[in-house]
């Protein structure tokens, strides 16, 4: 029993997550807004600052390549590693406007759950997800593989799969670039995300009257909102990953525990699409 810590064991009988904490949830919200917007402001600046260093700089550099949208997007995922960071900080930063000086605000304490259960924890995860994933696809006779990027980036006609997911294929004959990519999807920007919809904005409207399920709802939602331009069986798909992840919220109280899921599961993610780009007969 050693191996599972005592927050493991005690998350086993009741929920973790501290309702005491009452941020303000006018001040919550206004953080929420103001934070999307300036993540999208990060990454816009970042993947131009990267475009215009491997490109050139000036205007003309931008408007007269044969290839400016695709290598755009490239620059895009490379600059989510800065543009995810200063979210993150900034989410950090903000939090203390949102709780009142008595609380400790955002749960950022690292669990006690030992080795088997933070194996536990993440194992499950994973399955959870990949069983709603494919019960999904199997309800709806969908076949996954009309997902999977291809090649040719944003020009990729031949499969329904969302734009990063087109750009991290086509990046994976670039395999330098790949990996100075990997961290701002893997890391970066997951990180960025649970602190920006499962901080302040969580813990103030599992505080109100819509309770802690209505946190776990309605943050998933809008947390799958801003993947609109996915397909929208990836929208569903992030939705209810979301309702996952906000479970293992209340149950464990920490955003490290919903921090590291979203990491490994990116992780994943990306490394399934650079090896299925280098699968014998891969376009």
């Amino acid at each position: 029993m050693g191996a599972f810590g005592p927050d493991f064991l005690k998350a086993r009988r009741e929920w973790l997550y501290d309702l005491s904490a009452r941020p303000s949830l006018l001040v919550a919200i206004v953080s929420l807004v103001g934070l999307f917007i300036l993540m999208a402001v990060f990454q816009t600046f970042f993947g131009f600052a990267v475009y215009f260093l491997q490109n050139g700089f000036g205007v003309e550099s931008f408007a007269e390549a044969s290839d400016a949208q695709n290598n755009f997007a490239k620059a895009t995922i490379v600059g989510m590693l800065p543009a995810g960071l200063l979210t993150a900080l900034s989410a950090w930063w903000l939090a203390r406007a949102s709780y009142a000086p008595e609380n400790r605000g955002m749960p950022l304490h690292i669990p006690r759950l030992g080795i088997l259960g933070w194996a536990a924890v993440i194992l499950g995860f994973i399955i959870g997800v990949y069983l709603l994933f494919f019960a999904l696809f199997t309800a709806l006779g969908i076949d996954p593989q009309d997902y999977m990027p291809k090649s040719g980036g944003v020009n990729d006609d031949q499969s329904m799969a969302g734009l990063v997911e087109k750009v991290l294929a086509d990046m994976v004959s670039e395999p330098l670039l790949f990996a100075i990519a990997l961290p701002g999807v893997t890391i970066a920007m997951p990180m960025a995300e649970e602190l920006v919809f499962r901080g302040p904005i969580f813990a103030a409207i599992a505080s109100s009257r819509a309770g802690r399920w209505g946190a776990v709802i309605l943050t998933s939602a809008a947390w799958a909102l801003i993947h609109m331009t996915a397909p929208w069986i990836f929208v569903a798909i992030i939705f209810m990953m979301g309702l996952i992840l906000g479970t293992l919220l209340l149950r464990f109280g920490s955003l490290w525990v919903t921090i590291v899921c979203h990491c490994i599961w990116n992780s994943m993610s990306s490394l399934a699409i650079f090896g299925s780009q280098n699968l014998p007969g891969s376009p």
